[in-house]
């Protein structure tokens, strides 16, 4: 749930991380603080990816750049990257450009000049990072994060954010996931939680720039503090309502009229009645939610009511700072009604269903629907906030239907309906339970060569989540957690809200012992079902009609291999001294390649090399992390 703040009250320090994704977070200075803002951005290899035709990277470099030249002169920012020079260290990690006022076009042309290369070094960037801010504590300090996937230097970034935390480091980190895939975005969403931050998702362009814009709204404006004028004396205004009495989370309409234009922060806000009057800034201190009237001497501003009931005022203010309050009305806050009905009230674990509900009168659009364990007390929205496993708004509906997905784990849980997501009362619950379903899983045969496509045939008692999968997993990893399930898996596919079908993989890479595991779900779920199987290294020969070339010569290469590889197995043309074994390393050297297209015998035609020496042609099982298996030497004189 959205969490809101004063407009005044606190002031807080904010690390930004940038993987593929940047968010910057700039606060509120007191008299002598810098605001220092440390982008930390994701060069890794996977941003070579492309997205409607465009490298990720270079949306990316125009949506960052963008973003530093909108940064405001007084603000200190600095650049740290990571993957950027290294295809396979996960010691990657350069403070390129340090934290200043003075630098931005050099933060441009860095940005501008950086090659997406290697790993992505999350948990060492953070640390780094946060060790640059730490001596800058009396700053307003931030550090966004950008990036198109999760840790792959076998560390845990959020734990590292908690620890940080736990040791009253003063930051805020956010986090921009850009074109993230689900399994990837926990780890993200972690670390801006840890990091009492946002996550801010993008999936293309667009969303991208959208992300920084929603992020640039949500700052404060940074500014050189100055001292407080001393309050004006201005003459009140008038606030009128056309009831005075509420239902919790509903809609208000406040009438405003001001004998004289005030300043643009003029604000009216919702204040306790028994809050003091007369005191801007006392009533700043306790206002419930606000609105600036912008310069306006009269109109209505929309608010909902509170969740809590009670007596309240609307009470407006001629400026924001040091003013004077110079109206107010009153008015009630009663408690809320709603009913709830379910499609069915037993479920199988992450099987989808249907919740209805209708309002006593239209609420807030931030009144919500969540599932709660039933052993949590009833009553308090902000206790089942804390407890909810997936929740969603009304959007302002008095009457609809909305759906879900069972939990993962079996138990008792509870459809709670709420007012409001701020502070607001549960006026509506209606139980269910969850039993652990049952499901198959079965392989067209039990061996299989690397490579080799393998034809995985599911069924499951009803239909499950459209985001229930299957994978392959080695088979010593334990059974029966999917989120672990989902840390080891080689590749997967989702079942597509299929109760039953057939899914295509590739044979690993790697021989040894693997698992088809079936997963209710990719949200902390449950294996299902498996069946498991072998992996044997493929195996070829290549002749040629004969082993001496000149330079441009035809060559004619002859190939036979033990199975029809699925994915793009391929021959290419490497210098003999390049070590043997890895396709990795055999991709970085090929002066020529083709594919074999899926065939298990034929011949391909080749030029020789046009510089003399010593030549391998060297066949791969895949395009992707695979295996060099066969070679054949010649040279060309």
């Amino acid at each position: 749930m959205p969490v809101f703040f004063s407009r005044k009250k606190s002031i807080k320090n904010t690390i930004v991380i940038f993987g593929l994704s940047v968010l910057v977070s700039c606060l509120a200075l007191s008299a002598f603080a810098e605001t220092n803002t440390l982008l930390i951005l994701d060069a890794s290899g996977s941003m070579r990816a492309r997205i409607d035709n465009v490298v990720k990277m270079d949306m990316a470099k125009d949506v960052i750049c963008e973003y530093i030249q909108s940064l405001p002169p007084e603000m200190n920012v600095g650049l740290m990257v990571y993957g950027h020079r290294v295809r396979d260290d996960c010691n990657d990690v350069e403070y390129l450009v340090p934290l200043d006022k003075n630098n931005r076009d050099t933060l441009i042309q860095t940005i501008r000049n950086l090659k997406p290369m290697g790993k992505t070094p999350i948990a060492l960037s953070l640390d780094k990072a946060v060790k640059i801010l730490d001596g800058k504590q009396g700053d307003t300090n931030s550090i966004i994060l950008v990036s198109d996937g999760k840790e792959s230097c076998d560390a845990d970034p959020c734990a590292l954010i908690e620890t940080f935390m736990a040791q009253g480091k003063k930051f805020v980190s956010h986090v921009i996931g850009f074109n993230v895939n689900n399994r990837d975005k926990k780890q993200l969403e972690c670390i801006a939680s840890a990091g009492k931050g946002k996550y801010y998702s993008a999936d293309d362009l667009p969303g991208f720039k959208v992300a920084f814009q929603d992020v640039k709204k949500s700052q404060p404006i940074v500014a050189t503090p100055v001292p407080k004028p001393q309050a004006t004396q201005f003459k009140s205004g008038t606030l009128s309502l056309r009831k005075h009495s509420f239902t919790a989370g509903e809609r208000i309409w406040v009438h405003f009229s001001t004998p004289e234009k005030y300043t643009a922060k003029a604000w009216i806000g919702i204040i306790p009645s028994d809050i003091p009057h007369g005191s801007e800034e006392v009533n700043d201190e306790h206002d419930l939610t606000y609105k600036y009237l912008n310069k306006e001497q009269t109109g209505d501003l929309e608010f909902f009511a509170p969740g809590t009931p009670g007596q309240y005022d609307f009470r407006m203010h001629n400026t924001d700072e040091n003013g004077v309050e110079v109206a107010s009305v009153s008015f009630q806050v009663t408690s809320g009604a709603a009913t709830l009905s379910l499609s069915k009230s037993s479920l199988v674990c992450g099987e989808p269903f249907d919740v209805q509900f209708k309002t006593l009168v239209p609420l807030s659009p931030k009144a919500w629907v969540g599932i709660i364990p039933s052993d949590i007390p009833h009553g308090s929205e902000q206790r089942n906030d804390d407890h909810d496993i997936a929740y969603k708004y009304l959007g302002d509906k008095p009457n609809g239907s909305l759906s879900f997905n069972a939990p993962s784990k079996p138990g008792n849980y509870d459809m709670r309906l709420h007012d409001t997501d701020d502070n607001g009362s549960e006026i509506a619950s209606i139980p269910f339970t969850v039993s652990e379903g049952s499901a198959s899983v079965s392989l067209n045969k039990t061996q299989f060569q690397t490579g080799e496509k393998i034809f995985v045939d599911f069924s499951t008692p009803v239909n499950l989540s459209p985001k229930a999968w299957i994978g392959i997993i080695p088979s010593d990893i334990p059974h029966g957690s999917e989120e672990r399930n989902d840390e080891f898996d080689i590749s997967y596919k989702y079942l597509g809200g299929k109760p039953q079908g057939s899914l295509d993989f590739i044979a690993p890479s790697k021989p040894g012992s693997y698992d088809a595991r079936l997963n209710d779900t990719d949200n902390n779920g449950n294996e299902l079902a498996s069946a498991s199987f072998t992996v044997v290294s493929a195996t070829a020969t290549m002749t040629l009609t004969k082993t001496n070339f000149v330079p441009g010569e035809r060559i004619w290469l002859t190939f036979n291999t033990s199975v029809a590889f699925a994915s793009k197995a391929w021959v290419g043309i490497i210098p003999s001294h390049v070590p043997h074994g890895s396709e990795e390393q055999n991709d970085d050297n090929d002066i020529s390649y083709q594919y074999v297209q899926g065939e298990k015998e034929g011949t391909l035609e080749f030029k020789a090399p046009a510089q003399p020496g010593a030549y391998d042609f060297r066949l791969n099982d895949s395009d992707s992390n695979g295996n060099e298996i066969a070679s054949i030497s010649f040279r060309v004189n």
